[in-house]
């Protein structure tokens, strides 16, 4: 294992910060001069002096204390989400759908009256596992988990009160 610089232990640090925030297990490194986070290559040692430092202020999207704004290009695994305790929301989508977009008002809405709601943006596609694994056809499809179970599902909702009735019902 070589010494990680402070450069180097910022960026594990920022990733280990961002994955406990969503509660996931994970295993981290430092091997061969490369930083390793849930087994996804980030940042290879000649392309770390040209990214800036993470800040606390970057890793807000991903705190279970409020609404997620980014969607992960990672996606946890199906295990992981089912041993999930308490009420979390799994929206999947895209950044460039519309429908997603459209969403995102009411959601904000929604998450302002249940703040510690864990709520995890996926980027969804052909073939990614978890959308198939909860049998997602459009987007934004919200999945409502209570302790890793599905409690509702709301496909393209077009009411903030929708939204606040399923976390409701996920919370109960």
């Amino acid at each position: 294992m070589l010494a990680a610089s402070k450069h180097d232990r910022v960026q594990v640090e920022w990733c280990a910060t961002l994955l406990k925030r969503i509660q996931l297990p994970t295993l981290l490194s430092l091997d061969a001069g490369h930083l390793t986070c849930r087994n996804q290559r980030v940042i290879p040692p000649d392309q770390r002096d040209n990214l800036p430092v993470p800040t606390n202020s970057n890793l807000s999207p991903l705190d279970p204390m409020s609404m997620n704004k980014i969607y992960a290009a990672i996606e946890p695994a199906r295990a992981e989400i089912d041993t999930l305790e308490g009420a979390t929301v799994l929206e999947f989508g895209s950044p460039s759908c519309g429908y997603c977009q459209a969403a995102q008002p009411l959601l904000d809405a929604a998450f302002a009256d249940h703040p510690h709601v864990r709520h995890i943006k996926i980027a969804d596609g052909k073939g990614r596992p978890l959308g198939r694994s909860f049998r997602v056809k459009l987007w934004p499809t919200l999945v409502f988990l209570g302790n890793g179970q599905e409690i509702e599902r709301l496909v393209r909702p077009g009411d903030a009160r929708d939204i606040r009735s399923a976390l409701a019902r996920a919370l109960a």
